[in-house]
């Protein structure tokens, strides 16, 4: 028998490397005077950027911070992002941070357009965390509050691997380790998110007035299914050491 080729499969499987994610890298600390080059307004003459934050100045209707960038929705990536919503503000002072168009929604309050995204609001304005799905229409699908943050600093992250997108909130950030206070997913897959596509897939986050964004930053997320589980990696080891202890054995024969 063979034995040399009941080894070098076992070789080629452990040793496959997995596949590349889309180089990405951006963080802004917002210590100006203009942001990112990855980064851009929704309109001109918005936002101002001063002290490590940045903050919609104007106040006349929603507009957002996007990337340049429009194809997030066919690669992976984790969005992290620390804002702080202000009492007093009502509805202007909700944070606005997702994935769509990045472009404010002229039937809907002004609310970001094709997209899918969650609303962090002010403890003067209900002060919860609901996700919605703006499909174009004049009408809005918000969906159950996933917890309540109101005003304080927050911070958020945006996880995409696969068709599935995590929505993640550390609610009275302590700026050191990140704590899930609450959560939500999508399946991108669906129906309902046919208006995601590689031309208008931007990441975002905005406001009208009374809140400020003071750190983003945006990565590749490795795909789960292009890195072995760690059990996986056990089994095919001791598969391999198997071989080679049968190999060994039956040589010495």
């Amino acid at each position: 028998m063979n034995y040399r080729a009941l080894i070098l499969p076992t070789l080629i499987i452990g040793s496959a490397a997995p596949s590349a994610s889309a180089a990405i890298s951006l963080t802004d600390t917002f210590s100006g005077p203009t942001l990112n080059p990855g980064l851009e307004v929704s309109a001109a003459n918005k936002y101002t950027i001063s002290g490590g934050s940045v903050s919609n100045t104007n106040g006349q209707k929603r507009e957002y911070i996007r990337t340049v960038a429009t194809d997030f929705r066919s690669t992976n990536f984790t969005m992290s992002l620390t804002y702080t919503v202000a009492n007093g503000f009502g509805a202007t002072g909700i944070a606005f941070i997702g994935l769509g168009s990045g472009a404010p929604a002229p039937a809907f309050y002004s609310e970001p357009l094709l997209a899918v995204y969650f609303r962090s609001m002010p403890s003067d304005f209900a002060g919860a965390v609901n996700p919605s799905i703006n499909s174009g229409g004049s009408s809005v699908s918000e969906l159950s509050a996933i917890g309540t943050a109101g005003s304080g600093t927050h911070r958020a992250r945006l996880i995409k691997i696969g068709n599935t997108l995590t929505f993640v909130i550390d609610i009275d950030s302590s700026g050191v380790d990140f704590t899930s206070d609450a959560s939500t997913s999508f399946d991108l897959s669906e129906l309902r998110f046919s208006f995601l596509n590689d031309t208008n897939s931007r990441l975002f986050f905005g406001t009208q007035a009374g809140t400020s964004f003071s750190e983003v930053t945006i990565e590749a997320t490795p795909s789960a299914s292009a890195v072995p589980e760690p059990a996986n990696c056990g089994i095919l080891g001791g598969t391999l050491l198997l071989a080679l202890v049968s190999f060994r054995r039956r040589s010495a024969h």
